[in-house]
């Protein structure tokens, strides 16, 4: 390949990257506004600045595209919860720091749960990727599982207290105080703060 083409592959990469980046963006955002169905490609195009072909081309069709803002959502929700400090030693700061991470991944992605709630809901949508959410779901819970599961192992908690049960109990609290009682970040900590006391000394 001559130098002159080596030299733009780059530059392409880059510029399709940040075109597939946009598409995204817009889909999204429509996607959780209107919905999967009503939303045309002529939308997502005009929304995102860029003509309507490249959203065939980059993603084959609407379903494609909806898969791959799911699947970048698992794969963002999976590195930053991998990435998570750890502290096996005080079971009240470990049981903060992931009340907090699931607090956030509902609250700082309010579209993305609309989306995923009406794809739910909708079988001809979640078939697509229903492998890879289940796939998602039970690497989520594995990975908050094995890190409650050393306090546990460390008599940090009830030897006979069923850490999945634990764990539903966090997700729900979670996910209903930042999706549906709308917990202001400012009362985030304190919120936080007085469930996981509850659930240290019991009511």
């Amino acid at each position: 390949m001559p130098l002159t083409n080596q030299l733009q592959e780059p530059k392409k990469t880059l510029k399709r990257l940040q075109s597939e980046q946009s598409i995204l963006l817009a889909a999204q955002h429509l996607f959780a506004e209107k919905g999967f169905a009503a939303t045309t490609s002529k939308e997502i195009a005009y929304s995102s600045g860029l003509a309507e072909g490249l959203i065939f081309r980059y993603f084959k069709d609407k379903k494609g595209l909806l898969r791959q803002i799911m699947l970048n959502w698992f794969e963002k929700n999976l590195t930053e919860l991998t990435a998570l400090p750890q502290d096996n030693n005080n079971v009240t700061n470990e049981l903060t720091i992931l009340t907090t991470w699931i607090f956030n991944s509902y609250s700082n992605n309010l579209d993305l749960h609309k989306i995923a709630l009406a794809t739910k809901l909708n079988n001809n949508l979640h078939t697509e990727f229903e492998t890879e959410c289940n796939n998602y779901v039970d690497q989520r819970r594995t990975i908050i599982y094995e890190r409650l599961l050393v306090h546990q192992q460390n008599q940090q908690l009830r030897q006979d207290l069923d850490i999945q049960c634990l764990y539903e109990i966090i997700q729900s609290y979670a996910m209903t105080s930042a999706l549906f009682l709308n917990v202001k970040p400012e009362q985030q900590a304190k919120a936080i703060k007085e469930f996981i006391n509850i659930l240290i000394k019991g009511i």
